[in-house]
């Protein structure tokens, strides 16, 4: 086996691991229930509405793509019957993007 071959199975195999973690997350995460919600759980800093989600894997697959696009690292939550993403305020690590 060449050099070259080894090199695209393991990409091939870290893409696929990726993204069946990607699917594992999207469809099985259960995103946190907020019991005593406030102000700034539906609603931005800037104090815009915060897009809200009908179903739970949306909210995941809003934050992983958010993840991806800007690396920031969000959690999924639900406030009554609609779901929301947001950054947690005791999170080791809130951004991984070096240039933000």
């Amino acid at each position: 086996m060449t050099k070259t071959k080894k090199v695209l199975y393991v990409v091939g195999g870290t893409a696929a691991f990726m993204a069946i973690g990607t699917t594992i997350f999207v469809f099985g995460h259960k995103p946190d229930v907020v019991t005593n919600p406030c102000f700034r759980s539906c609603h931005r800093a800037d104090g815009c509405k915060k897009k809200a989600f009908d179903k739970a894997w949306k909210a995941n697959w809003q934050s992983v793509k958010q993840f991806f696009r800007y690396g920031e690292v969000c959690n999924s939550y639900q406030v009554g019957d609609k779901y929301y993403t947001g950054h947690s305020k005791t999170a080791f690590c809130r951004n991984i993007n070096p240039f933000k």
